[in-house]
C-alpha cells in the first residue's frame, strides 16, 4: 500500500502529461544524427514521387495502347480548358495534325482501362492505409502510410479527377492523339480548383487531437498554446 500510494503521489506532482493528451517520449539524438534522417526521410519522399509520376506515365502511355479503339469515338465537347480560351488553345496546336487529320477539341472518353487502374490504386492504397492502424511500430507505420498517400493520389486524384473532368468537358491541355486534337490533363484543371477544400481539411486534421498521422502531431506540438 505505501509503495502504491507514494506511486501516485509521484504521478500527480510529476510534470509529466497524463490521459490522452500525453505524447510519446522521443529519444533524444545529436543533430548531425537528426539532420541525416531528415535528409533520409525527404529524400525517400522524392523517390517515391518520382516513382509516382513514373508509374502515373506508364499507366497513360499502357492505357492509351490497351484503349485505343475506345479514344477513336468522340468524348464530351471541350467547355474550358486550363488558363484561357478553347479557341486560343486550339488554334495554337492545329498546326501539328496531318493534313490527313480530322480536327475535333472534344476530351478524351473515359475507357475501362482508365476507370479500372483508378478503382485499383484507390482500393490498394485505402486497404494500406486501413492497415496502418495494426501496425504497432510507428516507423513501419509512417512508411506504409508514404506508399498508401502515394496509391491514394494516383487512384483518387490523378486517375479519379481525371476521369471526371473528362465526363465535365474539361481539360487541362489539348494534345494530338491519333491525328484528332483531344483535351488531356483534366485533373490539373479539378485539382486548382480544390484547393477551397483542401485548407480548411488540413486545420481539420492539424487541430484534431485523435488524428495519429505523425506530420500533424509534430505541427500540433508546436502549435501555440
Amino acid at each position: 500500500m505505501t509503495d502504491t500510494r507514494a506511486n501516485m503521489e509521484t504521478a500527480v506532482h510529476s510534470d509529466a502529461p497524463v490521459g490522452n493528451q500525453s505524447h510519446p517520449a522521443y529519444p533524444s539524438r545529436a543533430p548531425v544524427s537528426r539532420l541525416l534522417i531528415a535528409c533520409l526521410f525527404w529524400g525517400l519522399c522524392l523517390t517515391l514521387s518520382a516513382a509516382g509520376h513514373r508509374l502515373y506515365k506508364a499507366t497513360v502511355s499502357l492505357d492509351r495502347a490497351v484503349s485505343a479503339d475506345t479514344y477513336r469515338t468522340s468524348g464530351v465537347p471541350i467547355a474550358w480548358v486550363g488558363h484561357g480560351a478553347v479557341e486560343d488553345s486550339y488554334q495554337r496546336i492545329v498546326g501539328d495534325i496531318p493534313t490527313n487529320g480530322t480536327a475535333v477539341a472534344r476530351a478524351l472518353p473515359n475507357s475501362k482501362f482508365w476507370l479500372a487502374a483508378a478503382l485499383v490504386y484507390s482500393a490498394l492504397g485505402g486497404v494500406m492505409a486501413w492497415s496502418g492502424r495494426w501496425i504497432r511500430n510507428p516507423d513501419v507505420q509512417s512508411l506504409v502510410g508514404l506508399f498508401a498517400g502515394h496509391l491514394l493520389w494516383l487512384g483518387a486524384i490523378e486517375l479519379g479527377l481525371d476521369a471526371a473532368g473528362r465526363r465535365l468537358g474539361l481539360a487541362g491541355a489539348l494534345e494530338v492523339v491519333d491525328d484528332r486534337v483531344v483535351g488531356t490533363h483534366a485533373a490539373g484543371t479539378l485539382i486548382q480548383l480544390s484547393v477551397v477544400f483542401l485548407i480548411p481539411l488540413l486545420i481539420g486534421l492539424t487541430m484534431h487531437e485523435s488524428n495519429r498521422c505523425a506530420v500533424f502531431q509534430w505541427f500540433r506540438r508546436r502549435l501555440p498554446n
